[in-house]
């Protein structure tokens, strides 16, 4: 026995197979008539329409055989599947591939076998139709021309079946779908209804029925003027009438709702079109109440604080999560130079460009308050560059925004032009610590300089010296020349001392006419004799004041740090000492502190 070869289309034949899914299916009428026509002109005692499935053949219709199906291996209808032509065999006993066939040696006895393949339109062979004879015998042209007249019938019937069964499946999908889009609509928020060309109405969902009191069987045809009623027709016959133009419309109403209370409505007609015309219009009504009323506290609620932040004297920036201006206020206008028009969308980095006063850019602590990424600093002051290059003093502050889950939506900037606190701030700074009439460091200055000497020298390992200076006979020279002509000539003392030493030195007005010079990073005693003595040389030039020529004559001491002391106040002490022996002296003397002599 020779089993029938597998066709080459064997996966796409099985595919096709299952698409007309008439496996297994209950006996068919027109199937049997086939098969009982077939056996009457043949004059065949067994006919059969066999599917040929992966692993047997299964009859559809039998005439003459009670057995439902065979295994495919032992088939010989596979034998037509695969060749995809008429097979004929005249004696099975005489022909090796089914000679030992076991339908051939036992029962039903196959000798006669004569096979149509029932192929599909696409060319697969899904089975056959075949007669049996359990004799040898022959075959007439016309007998097989009948028979495969007979086998086209058969392919008919079961494209007719499988056409049959996709449209039920398919109506059945439409129904499905229809059921889940009524539904869907049903569970809509919204009105949401169609109206043909005629204004007839084809659909309308639950809310419909609802909202107008109308049962679905009684909306459906119903005229558009007698649902929505003779007043609400007359307002949006316009719009039903651009719709069915081809134009959408969108709109807002205000009506009464089955509740008795007003509603405002977003409405929306859509033009269906078909073949370019118009044949009505879909109208979908959203219930905004609710959006609203919230829209309307929002806007009042944004007219309040545009209102607020219009009139307060405070500077009010906004920024959005990436960092672009959103709101600036009529004082943040003034103060940035920049209008809320320009401004807007802009980095608020550059509409904002604050500088701390060492010069270092603020941007970075804008992007963190934006972030949310870091705590947000209190109360700060910078430069605030302006949009024409000038620039002015602020104080602010920063707020992060957050969202309702949290999230970083911005930031908020406050500020206000603190110049003229800043100015008057240094003034009243410059008057605590320096001398009014001179503009030298005073005592108090002085003697924080005298710590800060000390401290810096014994890190240092280094030396510096206290130049205690009084001008001599000052108290005569001012009864002589006058109080203004005495102060002039303390200003000028004041002016040549500044002028004699380094940037690094100290020159303070101590008091009265006794002046304090901290000469820094002097080598040795001597080394601050000889600074001080060239300094004594300077300041004996006699001064010019007032067209006046007043001769100077000065009382010098010095004491040395570490050698004298390693106390500030007592370097002080010990340079005045040594300028009172000076004065003892003569005029124009210079004493250096000698611990030994004191």
């Amino acid at each position: 026995m020779l089993p029938a070869p597998l066709p080459d289309d064997e996966d796409a034949r099985l595919r096709a197979l299952a698409r007309y899914q008439i496996l297994d299916t209950v006996p068919d009428r027109e199937f049997d008539a086939l098969t009982e026509i077939a056996a009457h002109i043949l004059d065949m005692p067994i006919v059969l329409i066999s599917i040929v499935a992966a692993d047997r053949q299964w009859f559809k219709a039998r005439h003459g055989l009670n057995v439902s199906e065979t295994p495919r291996d032992v088939s010989f209808c596979g034998h037509a599947v695969a060749a995809k032509a008429t097979l004929i065999v005249p004696d099975a006993l005489a022909d090796a591939r089914f000679a030992d066939n076991p339908l051939v040696t036992g029962d039903p006895h196959v000798r006669f076998y004569a096979g149509v393949p029932l192929q599909t339109p696409e060319g697969q062979a899904l089975g056959t139709l075949c007669a049996i004879d359990r004799q040898p015998r022959e075959l007439t042209a016309e007998h097989q021309r009948l028979l495969e007249m007979l086998a086209r019938q058969a392919i008919a019937l079961l494209a007719l079946r499988r056409r049959s069964l996709e449209l039920e499946a398919a109506e059945l999908e439409r129904k499905r779908l229809t059921e889940e889009i009524v539904a869907v609509l049903d569970h809509m928020p919204a009105m949401i209804g169609y109206w043909d060309k005629n204004l007839r109405n084809r659909h309308a969902n639950k809310l419909y029925f609802q909202w107008f009191g109308l049962k679905p069987e009684v909306i459906r045809g119903m005229h558009i003027r007698d649902v929505i009623g003779e007043q609400m027709y007359a307002l949006n016959l316009p719009r039903i009438e651009a719709a069915l133009r081809g134009e959408s419309q969108v709109f807002y109403r205000e009506q009464v709702g089955p509740d008795g209370k007003l509603h405002y409505s977003q409405a929306t007609y859509i033009p269906d079109f078909a073949n370019g015309e118009v044949r009505g219009f879909f109208v979908m009504f959203i219930d905004i109440t609710e959006r609203r009323l919230i829209e309307n506290a929002l806007f009042a609620e944004k007219e309040t604080a545009r209102t607020t932040l219009g009139a307060i004297t405070e500077a009010v920036i906004t920024a959005d999560a990436a960092g672009l201006v959103g709101y600036l206020n009529p004082v943040a206008e003034q103060l940035t130079g920049w209008s809320q028009a320009a401004a807007q969308g802009q980095p608020i980095a550059a509409v904002l460009a604050l500088r701390a006063f060492s010069g270092q850019s603020e941007a970075e602590l804008l992007r963190a308050a934006i972030a949310g990424t870091e705590p947000v600093a209190g109360k700060r002051t910078a430069w605030l560059l302006r949009r024409d290059g000038s620039q002015l003093a602020v104080e602010y502050t920063l707020s992060s925004l957050h969202g309702p889950e949290g999230e970083s939506t911005g930031a908020v900037v406050v500020a206000h032009d603190v110049s003229e606190a800043r100015e008057q701030a240094i003034r009243m700074t410059r008057l605590a610590y320096h001398d009014a009439l001179t503009g030298l460091p005073n005592r108090l200055l002085l003697h924080d300089r005298l710590d800060q000497a000390v401290e810096d020298a014994r890190r240092g390992h280094t030396r510096f010296a206290v130049v205690f200076i009084d001008l001599d006979a000052f108290k005569e020279l001012s009864l002589a020349l006058g109080e203004e002509t005495a102060d002039a000539v303390l200003r000028a003392v004041a002016q040549r001392l500044r002028a004699s030493v380094r940037g690094s030195d100290t020159v303070s007005r101590f008091g009265g006419d006794e002046f304090v010079v901290l000469l820094s990073d002097v080598t040795d005693k001597a080394s601050a004799a000889g600074q001080a003595a060239k300094l004594l040389d300077l300041m004996q030039e006699p001064l010019r004041v007032d067209e006046l020529t007043v001769p100077a004559s000065f009382s010098v001491g010095v004491s040395v740090f570490p050698d004298d002391d390693t106390d500030a106040a007592m370097l002080l002490t010990h340079a005045e000492s040594a300028m009172q022996g000076a004065k003892r002296a003569g005029r124009n003397c210079l004493q250096v502190f000698d611990a030994s002599a004191a």
